[in-house]
């Protein structure tokens, strides 16, 4: 018997793809600051360094960037 094998995403990985789609879909709107990563690690059931990981993912690609010690929705170009 053989089993086909599937591709798993790891969570950071959703985590990110989530966060992107509601910042162009503008869910959350340019200049929105994001609650801090323990308060969306708590809502979101996953652990700090995922989150902290993903929004530094998300600050590479320049969807956040950063307001001190805050992180801010960027604006991108057509907005």
């Amino acid at each position: 018997m053989e089993f086909i094998k599937l591709n798993k995403q790891s969570l950071k990985e959703i985590f990110v793809r989530n966060v992107t789609v509601q910042i162009l879909d503008k869910k959350i709107p340019a200049g929105t600051q994001l609650p801090t990563v323990r308060e969306i690690s708590e809502q979101m059931h996953v652990s700090r360094a995922l989150v902290s990981e993903g929004l530094a993912e998300l600050e590479k690609i320049g969807l956040l960037e950063r307001k001190g010690k805050n992180r801010v929705v960027a604006t991108l170009s057509g907005d």
